[in-house]
């Protein structure tokens, strides 16, 4: 394995290779190696998973001081799902330096997975070589594009959100305005409101989805309009 091509992409440079190297064990390459003490990385990935949440919880906390809760949870379980962790795997061409069993080789679902538990193994390992100080300027640099990109992607509330407050208006007002049909398939209707002057309503079988519909057809009349 070339550890410097990995810790370059990384930006950071292993004092305790031992720890590099474990990460980068899958439990089903220790199993394939018979008399050879290898150890595999899921104690690693037990802890990177930790230090992760704690860097994301503590970014997501600061960068966004009035959203609340429920918005910082959708965006916390954006950037921590195993899709945006096999990205970030990806990025760092981590299957390269990875150590797997042969009877993984070609599932690809299965690929994505231990890609994901890799990265979080990863962290785990810079975390104990580095401390905290090393471990959170690594995952704010490989997540610094989607950490900037979760909120106008997958979030439309908080995109209208941050819009009316870089206009200078306040927090956005959802409204419900009705609510038709039966109760197994019902029809909520919200409006969303900013500045008493603009707004949109939309129409979802939650009042949630209704939201995000309202927030969708507000980004799209007012802010992409104007921008």
């Amino acid at each position: 394995m070339d550890e410097n091509s990995l810790e370059s992409s990384l930006n950071y440079s292993f004092k305790n290779q031992k720890l590099l190297e474990e990460a980068m064990h899958h439990p089903s390459y220790a199993k394939t190696t018979k008399g050879i003490n290898r150890k595999a990385f899921e104690r690693l990935e037990f802890l990177g998973d930790r230090v992760l949440g704690l860097v994301i919880s503590k970014t997501l906390f600061l960068k966004n001081p009035r959203s609340p809760e429920g918005e910082l949870v959708e965006r916390y379980n954006h950037l921590v799902k195993g899709e945006t962790l096999a990205k970030i795997a990806s990025n760092l061409n981590l299957m390269e330096y990875l150590r797997y069993g042969r009877l993984l080789k070609g599932n690809a679902k299965q690929l994505q997975t231990i890609q994901a538990d890799a990265t979080e193994a990863l962290l785990g390992a810079v975390f104990l070589d580095g401390g905290f100080k090393a471990a959170e300027p690594v995952i704010l640099s490989l997540w610094a594009p989607y950490i900037e990109s979760a909120a106008k992607v997958d979030n439309p509330k908080s995109t209208v959100q941050e819009w009316a407050q870089k206009a200078g208006y306040d927090i956005p007002v959802y409204t419900l305005l009705q609510r038709d049909g039966p109760d197994h398939n019902p029809c909520f209707e919200v409006k969303v409101e900013v500045g008493n002057e603009m707004k949109c309503a939309g129409q979802g079988q939650s009042k949630k989805q209704a939201e995000i519909k309202a927030a969708e057809l507000f980004v799209k009349q007012f802010i992409e309009n104007k921008t």
